[in-house]
């Protein structure tokens, strides 16, 4: 091998490298050696390791040491064959075997685990494909369970899987319900169970298409069209009266009021908040039914006063007042259950106040497009 040496290459005999090589072996520096000899460093570390691991320097073994090294690899084999032989009988299955390798994985050669396991190294490598990609799923699945917990838990468990599907999507966490169900059903959570009626078979579909819903198309911002209407609370063998008012765009209930009888003051003193609370422009559109307590001559009056245009539902076609309809009934399913649940006639009506806040803030709606309701006033307002 030459060297660069003042501008000129030297070649270095094979007793010089070997000396080297020795003195580097016994311990001298490998720095000291190339600045007392003009050689770079790397050419002493390959003499070194060449002639160290020369064939000329590895000690011949004798034909015992031979022998016995024989015997002693012909043990490890019958060994070896004794033991697959005891795996063949008893009838361990892949999944078996596969956890068994798992286990010793890493502290043995994954080529001497196949050959002692009988296992095909190209199937193994499968499995721990496979079980890798299933360990991220199942990171993945309790990841979504905390959220759903969360989201259910938040909803005070009236949301299904649809809503807690949407609620997810709307921080970031692309799922799908059928997801979302199977998760469910692992929790051991439960939902309102809706119970759908079918449609009247009599009715065309022309004829069930309600005013309502004609008039919902032309109503493009809120306080536009108002609706209302009267719900009766069994409480404690006692009837009570709930008055909602609700904006047919935003969904948004404005004002509610509990109270013992269907009377005038109820329906009044409710739109008597709301209006106070919204201050609709003149010209709004009320919507309701055709109890008596909406055509007082007191209603008549705060009608005039305000610029308030009245509109009935047609005779017998409740559907035409089918928001509030859709409005009670979720509040039945979700809240109205079991109203005796509820200790005192305050603890009721603050339990009203609480659903009607959540109904508001954070339950999210279908029609508007998985929003809340205040949202979607929001964000077009």
């Amino acid at each position: 091998m030459a060297h660069p040496t003042n501008g000129k290459y030297k070649k270095i005999s094979k007793n010089k490298q070997k000396r080297l090589a020795r003195l580097y072996r016994r311990g001298t520096s490998i720095t000291e050696l190339s600045r007392r000899h003009g050689l770079s460093k790397s050419s002493i570390y390959y003499w070194g390791h060449k002639y160290y691991a020369s064939p000329h320097s590895i000690k011949a073994a004798t034909t015992q040491e031979l022998n016995s090294l024989k015997r002693t690899a012909s043990r490890t084999a019958r060994k070896l064959e004794i033991c697959q032989k005891c795996l063949r009988g008893l009838e361990l299955t892949p999944k078996e075997k596969y956890a068994f390798m798992d286990s010793i994985y890493g502290q043995y050669s994954l080529h001497e685990i196949c050959e002692a396991m009988d296992v095909d190294r190209g199937t193994y490598y499968n499995h721990l494909r496979v079980k890798d990609k299933i360990g991220q799923q199942e990171i993945r699945r309790a990841m979504l369970k905390e959220e759903i917990l969360a989201v259910y838990d938040a909803s005070a468990h009236r949301y299904g899987s649809g809503r807690i599907t949407e609620a997810l999507r709307q921080r970031g966490i692309k799922t799908s319900r059928k997801t979302v169900s199977k998760l469910m059903r692992e929790l051991g959570v439960g939902y309102v169970q809706r119970h759908r009626k079918a449609s009247s078979a009599y009715l065309a579909w022309e004829d069930r298409k309600s005013e309502a819903q004609l008039r919902q198309d032309k109503a493009t911002k809120k306080s536009q069209v108002w609706t209302s209407d009267l719900m009766m609370i069994r409480y404690k063998q006692h009837n009570y009266y709930l008055c909602v008012y609700l904006d047919e765009f935003t969904r948004v209930v404005l004002a509610h009021r509990l109270g013992s009888r269907t009377s005038t003051n109820l329906v009044i003193g409710t739109l008597r908040k709301a209006v106070a609370q919204r201050k609709p422009a003149p010209g709004l559109i009320l919507h309701t039914d055709h109890g008596g307590q909406y055509f007082s001559y007191m209603m008549e009056r705060f009608y005039r006063q305000h610029h308030i245009y009245h509109q009935a539902s047609r005779p017998h076609v409740p559907t035409d007042n089918a928001i509030m309809e859709s409005f009670f009934k979720t509040m039945r399913e979700e809240f109205l259950l079991d109203p005796n649940r509820f200790r005192s006639l305050r603890t009721l009506k603050e339990g009203l106040d609480e659903y009607i806040g959540f109904y508001n803030n954070m339950r999210l709606h279908t029609s508007l497009h998985g929003l809340a309701p205040t949202e979607y006033e929001r964000q077009n307002s």
